[in-house]
């Protein structure tokens, strides 16, 4: 079964909502969608102002990305170091076959931890 983008935004938004939690409240979220698995998530820090996450369902194969915001959050990111251009392909359904691959290996962070947002 091929990865599909989730075209409807109010779906989207739950997607993002479990892997933010994933990430900085160290759960496991059911995928609100087909509910069986736990989202997925990739986070990346574009700079200080510019991040996304991706989060995705490895039983559905669904997924999505939710870009420019920023994360108020640290976390190992095994990409820091890639240019923004590099990045170009990452809206592709290869690119969540990869981060799969590395979230199966242990590569990719499984949480992160959550920072406030200064007053």
């Amino acid at each position: 079964m091929a990865w599909k983008e989730i075209g409807n935004r109010q779906d989207a938004i739950k997607f993002w909502q479990a892997g933010a939690v994933g990430l900085f409240d160290r759960k496991n979220s059911i995928c609100p969608l087909c509910e069986k698995q736990s989202v997925r998530f990739y986070a990346h820090h574009f700079s200080s102002d510019s991040s996304a996450i991706w989060s995705w369902c490895q039983h559905c194969k669904l997924w999505t990305v939710a870009s420019n915001m920023k994360l108020w959050g640290e976390f190992d990111d095994p990409f820091s170091n890639a240019e923004i251009s590099q990045y170009e392909c990452l809206q592709q359904p290869s690119w969540i076959d990869r981060l799969d691959e590395l979230w199966e290996a242990g590569t990719l962070p499984q949480y992160g931890r959550r920072i406030h947002k200064p007053v």
